[in-house]
């Protein structure tokens, strides 16, 4: 009798174990991010509501991998946050730095990403991509689709082309 219930208890621990997994694969942390005053570190504006943020650019820092589990949640990230702002936004800075995996469903999802932000001239720009990651991307062809200059050293690089870009736009 005790030697089933401790058999319950283990596979119940596995168990609840395996969802827990499932739930932390499938829901990665992608915070926002904004640039401390002063400097050209990037960090989650929701732990430092201080920092500076740039409007019409969203800057999003996705923390974990890109593949068939957590694609959909980027996708929906992205989309809920270009909803919510309240000007038009004009660039979304992706910050991969946390993104050690892509698999072949993750970079279709950052071909669909990239389909989404231009329907609605929405410039797309990465920051900080590990080379094993450009290389699942470049393998897929997502980094030609994106362009070799929309991809950034780090955040700071990618927000201040994406300015640069907007001072020229207004000038012509």
């Amino acid at each position: 009798m005790l030697s089933a219930g401790v058999l319950a208890g283990v596979v119940i621990g596995i168990a609840l174990s395996l969802v827990w997994l499932v739930y932390v694969a499938t829901a990665p942390g992608m915070p926002v991010l904004g640039r401390e005053p002063g400097t050209q570190v990037f960090r989650d504006v929701s732990e430092n509501p201080g920092d500076e943020t740039f409007p019409g650019i969203v800057v999003l820092r996705l923390d974990g991998g890109l593949f068939f589990a957590s694609a959909d949640a980027l996708e929906e990230r992205i989309r809920a946050l270009l909803r919510q702002g309240d000007e038009p936004t004009r660039a979304v800075v992706l910050d991969l730095e946390g993104v050690d995996l892509v698999d072949s469903q993750g970079a279709a999802k950052l071909a669909e990403i990239l389909d989404f932000t231009e329907s609605m001239e929405i410039e797309l720009r990465l920051a900080r991509v590990k080379p094993a990651v450009a290389t699942a991307l470049e393998k897929d062809g997502v980094l030609d689709r994106i362009g070799r200059d929309q991809v950034h050293g780090n955040v700071h690089r990618a927000v201040e082309a994406q300015l640069a870009a907007g001072r020229s736009t207004e000038r012509s």
